[in-house]
C-alpha cells in the first residue's frame, strides 16, 4: 500500500486509540488492588496486562498472588469500573473528531475493532459523546472466539465491510493490537499511548504518530513525517 495515498478503510481500536481509557483502566485497577491488598505497579501492569484478556491476566495473578480469587476479583473489579464510567465523562484522544470528519468527507469506511463487549463499547462511546453510528462496522468480543492478538476481530471487520485487505489500515496503540492487525495481514498505524512498543514492532508499522490529529495531517497535507515515523 502506498501510504501517501489515503486508504479506503480505517479500522480503529477503541481503548487508548480513540479514548483515553487505558490510563483510566490502569488507575481503577491499581485503586481496586489496594483495597484487596494486592500490589501491582504501573510498570508491571503495562508490561503484563495492557490489552490482554481476563484469562491471561488471571493466570499471571494466580501465579503471583496467593490471595487472588478469580471470580470474586473480576466481579468486583468490573462493577467498580462500570460504576465509575457511568458517573464520569470519558475523554476522547486528540484529533479524533477532526480525523473522522476528514475521513467522512473523503468517503472512507470507518470501522471499530475492540476486545470489549458491545455493551461496554456502547457505554464508553455514550460517555465520550461519540455517536456510534459514525462506524460502518463494529467488531466486539461477542463476534469472535479469539481476541487480540489473534486476527479474528480484524478478519470479522473486513468481512463485514466486504473489502480487500490491501485497502485497509488499522490504527492501534498497543503491541497486542498491532500484532492482531499484522496477524490479519493488514497494514497498521501506531498511535502513542501509555505503552512504549519495541523498536522492532515499531518498524513493522507503516506510520508511528503521537496523535490521531498527526495521522490526519499526514494524509490531509501530504505527509508530515520524513520517514513515516513520528
Amino acid at each position: 500500500m502506498n501510504f501517501m495515498k489515503l486508504p479506503k478503510v480505517f479500522l480503529f481500536d477503541l481503548d487508548g486509540t480513540i479514548l483515553d481509557t487505558e490510563n483510566l483502566y490502569l488507575k481503577l485497577m491499581l485503586e481496586y488492588n489496594r483495597h484487596k491488598n494486592i500490589f501491582v505497579s504501573k510498570k508491571f501492569y503495562i508490561k503484563n496486562f495492557l490489552g490482554k484478556s481476563k484469562d491471561i491476566i488471571s493466570s499471571i495473578m494466580e501465579e503471583k498472588y496467593n490471595n487472588y480469587n478469580k471470580e470474586e476479583y473480576w466481579k468486583e473489579l468490573l462493577e467498580y469500573r462500570s460504576n465509575y464510567i457511568l458517573n464520569h465523562k470519558i475523554f476522547v484522544k486528540n484529533g479524533f473528531f477532526e480525523f473522522i470528519e476528514y475521513l467522512q468527507s473523503e468517503k472512507c469506511y470507518i470501522g471499530l475493532v475492540t476486545s470489549n463487549s458491545f455493551e461496554l463499547t456502547q457505554l464508553l462511546l455514550k460517555q465520550a459523546g461519540i455517536d456510534i453510528n459514525i462506524f460502518n462496522s463494529i467488531a466486539c468480543r461477542e463476534n469472535v472466539k479469539h481476541l487480540k492478538p489473534h486476527p479474528a476481530l480484524y478478519e470479522y471487520a473486513i468481512n463485514q465491510l466486504n473489502v480487500e485487505k490491501n485497502e485497509v489500515v488499522a490504527i492501534e496503540d498497543s503491541s497486542v493490537g498491532i500484532h492482531a492487525a499484522l496477524n490479519a495481514n493488514i497494514s497498521v498505524i501506531h498511535v502513542h499511548d501509555i505503552e512504549r512498543i519495541s523498536k522492532q514492532l515499531e518498524n513493522k508499522c507503516a506510520i508511528c504518530a503521537k496523535s490521531l490529529y498527526d495521522i490526519m495531517l499526514f494524509y490531509k497535507e501530504g505527509g508530515i513525517y520524513g520517514n513515516n515515523k513520528g
